[in-house]
């Protein structure tokens, strides 16, 4: 597991360049929610999804043990 976080929760397009580092980075802001149903599911049976939209790498997404059993304990 990686040590440093890179994956933040925001509310709006603008709140990404509050985060640290990022006032020299690019976004484009999807028009389109991008996680279904299915991807969700597969996110909850403790699985990966992958993002290949930009066509040039390969972004992991995963849940933790600990979101896994928040959700067990506070939505089933």
């Amino acid at each position: 597991m990686c040590s440093k976080q890179y994956i933040f929760p925001v509310k709006t397009e603008n709140d990404v360049f509050h985060l640290p580092g990022t006032d020299s980075m690019l976004s484009q802001f999807p028009q389109e929610k991008n996680i279904s149903l299915v991807s969700l599911k597969s996110l909850l049976a403790g699985n990966a999804i992958v993002d290949i939209g930009d066509e040039e790498y390969i972004h992991w997404l995963q849940l933790d043990d600990s979101s896994i059993e928040y959700v067990k304990h506070h939505l089933c």
